[in-house]
């Protein structure tokens, strides 16, 4: 049982004032709070938590429709598949993050031109509530980690002009960009990007092992908060996949694919408390390609022990097996390849993918509800 602590929340004094009395009680372990709606400054505690946008962009209308039906809100969108993006934002409802796509383009030999981003972002500047800078990837397309140091400050520099010249263009929108620090480049531009902005992404999360990442980002740390472990800036994790990374750190916000790459392994994430301890990916599909996913085990394949919470917990979710593994008429169960249908008076189709990326937007809500408040705490850090 979770027990929520009510009352207690400063509502007078200085912003300092209000900030301490807030902290000490997140430090004495109280994280669960209510709060009544209207409560002045209540949106100040409410900044502690982390906020997971979803990254990807998930093919055609329906299906995106259909993912925010089940509560996906927070989307990160990739301007270099803008042709896709541009009837998503008339989709009512959301909270939106463009990011450029710079990796993805360095990854294919795109190059983005910083005036057609400005233009874009200006054009649709009510959709969007965070920008993410045009950045820079240092070295050749396709070759991974740059480990080059003079390639490293070329690309930081050309970052920094692209961030100077699209903070001074996205002026009149009253959006502020926000700059990309990566993994390999000096120190000294996140100090710059601190001293020019409160907003600040972290790049390179995806390369190395978690052992890498985590020593590199607790190196960041102790310059991105306070001796207390409370961050002195916002800062985004980008492609912060890593469940570990996620709840090891207090980011502001991340993004990451990991709901949509579940679904299409054939599977869906199922929550911590289900099954033990630790989320567990388990396979519903019966497509060939699931089948060869190795990192998950498959429904048929649990004992009654295991399949029964599972099916509770499916149950809870109005959801059955079936409709997580197959194409049919939820009318009158006939299983089919193509739409329209026409099997029975008043067919009602049950997509499998779409199912699956419900389901697992659902965890993925859950997973960012149990990111509640916390410090960075220094005693984690490697030696």
């Amino acid at each position: 049982m979770n027990v929520f602590l009510a009352g207690g929340f400063a509502e007078r004094g200085t912003k300092e004032y209000i900030e301490s009395y807030e902290r000490a009680r997140l430090d004495a372990g109280m994280l669960r709070r209510l709060m009544a709606f209207g409560t002045k400054n209540q949106e100040k505690y409410i900044e502690f938590y982390t906020k997971v946008f979803f990254a990807g962009n998930t093919g055609f209308l329906q299906r995106e429709q259909a993912c925010r039906a089940a509560g996906m809100q927070r989307r990160l969108y990739s301007y270099v598949q803008k042709k896709l993006l541009i009837d998503r934002l008339g989709i009512a409802g959301g909270k939106f993050m463009l990011d450029s796509g710079a990796f993805s383009a360095h990854s294919r030999g795109i190059d983005i031109d910083l005036q057609e981003y400005a233009d874009f972002i200006i054009k649709h500047a009510d959709a969007f509530s965070i920008v993410v800078a045009l950045d820079v990837i240092p070295g050749a397309p396709g070759t991974g980690l740059n480990h080059d140091p003079k390639e490293a400050e070329r690309a930081a520099e050309a970052s920094w002009r692209n961030w100077v010249d699209l903070t001074a263009a996205l002026k009149s929108t009253g959006i502020v960009p926000v700059p990309v620090y990566h993994l390999g480049e000096n120190r000294k531009w996140l100090t710059r990007m601190m001293d020019a902005t409160d907003y600040i992404a972290i790049g390179g999360i995806r390369y190395g092992t978690s052992q890498d990442r985590i020593a590199w980002l607790d190196s960041l740390m102790p310059a991105l908060t306070d001796d207390q472990g409370y961050p002195i800036r916002k800062f985004h994790g980008l492609a912060a996949t890593s469940l570990e990374i996620m709840s090891r750190y207090p980011f502001y916000s991340v993004d990451s694919t990991s709901w949509l790459q579940t679904g299409l392994r054939g599977a869906i994430l199922i929550p911590r408390g289900v099954l033990g301890p630790r989320e567990r990916e388990i396979v519903f599909s019966d497509d060939p390609r699931a089948l060869h996913n190795r990192t998950a085990d498959h429904f048929r394949s649990l004992g009654r022990v295991e399949r029964e919470p599972v099916v509770r917990y499916l149950a809870s979710k109005n959801m059955t097996p079936r409709m997580l593994a197959e194409k049919f008429c939820l009318t009158c169960g006939t299983t089919f390849k193509r739409t329209p249908l026409t099997c029975c008076a008043a067919p009602e189709p049950n997509v499998d993918y779409i199912r699956r990326d419900q389901m697992n937007i659902a965890a993925w809500l859950e997973i960012e509800r149990s990111l509640e408040p916390r410090p960075w705490k220094g005693y984690r850090r490697l030696p």
